[in-house]
């Protein structure tokens, strides 16, 4: 468990989805239903945030999720994965930051930043050569945050978003110095 300035970072795990996947679901909803067609964001919400699918990766020995709180509300998470990497990063063993949301009333106070400093934590002390993730090419927030935390794009990665909608997003990495390719 992290404290810091008010924010408190836990693990949590299966016991937790009553209340984290409604939260997470919430989340995404907030931020990228405008953009879609209600075919497309459903297609793909409906199955990704399904309460099965969320009970699945809360069970999955390879997946962590970590919560942010601020003064006793959730305001964040953040989902680290291994052993899930595309074929293009397999000549390194990395960690996945497979999501990283903060909750729009606490934009502003940090808490990706800690976040962010927690996986780049969890990933040194388990011996990962760095981190990867998946951002949208239109989300120029996230993609400015990813940069100033070391993240470069190493290339592209598909993703279906819903209704036959195939999205080109940036694969990204960001390597510890002094591994292989830095």
């Amino acid at each position: 468990m992290i404290h810091s300035h008010q924010i408190t970072i836990r693990k949590v795990s299966s016991a937790d989805l009553d209340w984290l996947h409604p939260f997470a679901r919430r989340i995404f909803c907030e931020a990228y239903e405008r953009y879609y067609t209600p075919e497309q964001f459903w297609g793909y919400t409906d199955w990704a945030f399904s309460q099965e699918q969320w009970q699945q990766e809360l069970t999955d020995e390879r997946n962590a999720f970590h919560v942010a709180w601020v003064e006793g509300q959730p305001a964040g998470y953040i989902k680290l994965s291994h052993g899930q990497e595309p074929a293009s990063l397999s000549d390194q063993s990395l960690l996945e930051v497979g999501r990283l949301y903060v909750d729009a009333p606490f934009h502003g106070r940090g808490i990706a930043q800690q976040l962010m400093d927690l996986a780049h934590e969890v990933g040194k002390d388990q011996g990962f050569d760095g981190l990867w993730l998946v951002v949208w090419q239109q989300e120029g927030r996230a993609l400015s945050f990813y940069r100033k935390n070391g993240f470069e794009p190493v290339g592209t990665y598909f993703f279906e978003m819903g209704d036959g909608l195939i999205e080109e997003d940036f694969l990204m990495r960001k390597l510890w110095k002094g591994t292989k390719g830095v």
